[in-house]
């Protein structure tokens, strides 16, 4: 009797011993799920208020105090103060923000030819822009080698294959003579193309026509491929923009805009460079649809990168655009004081003017 007895509180001690043990055990692991509970949250909240956003009072709004300043055809800004004033960047104009993370990588695209003056006006004003919407961005400055006629649309080409090579997600391409209006135009990566320069005081801020896309354009790099880039058959001026926007709406592609609030450009005044040849302008343009899978990005033989050069506020390509075909020969021979002393001349580099360019 007394074994059993004892025997009988053995086990009553023993299972409270066991009941306390899974009672400890239990609220450990409660604990320790909760603290990663807890973790998981704050983790994420950390995550989500890391993501990149710009408050509406961080926009100054309208610029036209600046705009004032830099239209003075008296006022001069030079590529050392514009490095005084953006200290922060890093080469190859590059930014981006240090208390957040930015979305996507942009590259600004600027084909260029003879704007100095305009170069460091537009950039003055569009690293405040930029900076002010905290993306993370890069400036490449694609300028056509050589003294031969413009060929805006294979250099624009060139300078995209430039930018894919810096894994960025979207480019935009800028002229070089256009001043955004409000630091509220979306300068970010679009999920369509945005064409944000088509209201320009210099055609009174009128959308003429819906496939414009000349000014300022931002577009995917994916949709730049789709649409195949941009023609390589306009010399001179005009054409290659709205045959750009043919492209896109042929590629199933909807061209947008900014509201015509915010989305105003200002044009710096300079020589005005009038269309050249308007019949066969008007010709590329009636074939441009048809035309646009054979002619563009995908014909890289017409355009080639000759010298690259990474500086404080750009990356500065050169581009050899290549002949012009006979059609347009024809054309600048019948020309009476055309942009290139030599008429007819293309900017097919050659052996001599190569060795100089990479020195």
């Amino acid at each position: 009797m007394l074994l059993l007895k004892s025997t009988l509180k053995k086990l009553a001690i023993f299972s409270l011993i066991l009941v306390a043990c899974c009672f400890f055990m239990v609220n450990k692991e409660s604990a320790k799920n909760g603290r990663q509970l807890n973790q998981s949250i704050v983790t994420e909240t950390i995550a989500e208020g890391n993501i990149c956003c710009t408050r509406l009072e961080d926009y100054a709004g309208p610029l036209h105090s600046i705009i004032k300043i830099l239209v003075d055809e008296n006022h001069e800004e030079s590529e050392a103060t514009v490095i005084k004033e953006n200290l922060d960047l890093t080469v190859g104009g590059a930014w981006k923000p240090k208390n957040c993370v930015t979305k996507s990588r942009v590259a600004i695209i600027i084909p260029y030819r003879d704007r100095t003056s305009h170069l460091f006006k537009l950039l003055k004003l569009l690293f405040q822009v930029l900076k002010r919407q905290q993306l993370d961005f890069r400036i490449i400055l694609a300028e056509q080698n050589g003294t031969g006629i413009f060929n805006k649309g294979r250099v624009n080409n060139a300078a995209f294959q430039y930018a894919k090579r810096l894994k960025v997600d979207c480019v935009i391409f800028h002229d070089v003579d256009v001043l955004p209006e409000d630091d509220r135009i979306p300068y970010d990566c679009p999920r369509e193309p945005l064409h944000l320069g088509g209201r320009v005081n210099t055609l009174k801020y009128v959308i003429w026509y819906n496939h414009m896309t000349g000014g300022a354009l931002a577009i995917g790099m994916e949709h730049y491929e789709l649409a195949n880039g941009y023609s390589n058959e306009y010399w001179g001026w005009g054409g290659e923009d709205d045959d750009f926007g043919l492209r896109l709406k042929a590629a199933g592609l909807r061209i947008n805009r900014p509201d015509d609030v915010i989305g105003k450009y200002t044009m710096l005044k300079h020589v005005k460079r009038h269309r050249q040849s308007t019949p066969l302008v008007h010709e590329l343009l009636e074939k441009g649809v048809a035309r646009y899978r054979i002619d563009g990005l995908c014909c890289s033989n017409n355009f080639t990168i000759i010298k690259e050069e990474v500086k404080p506020l750009f990356h500065h390509i050169w581009v050899d655009v290549g002949e012009m075909n006979p059609e347009w020969k024809a054309v600048y021979e019948r020309k009476v004081g055309s942009e290139t002393p030599s008429v007819g001349t293309s900017s097919l580099v050659t052996k001599s003017s190569i060795s100089t360019a990479h020195t």
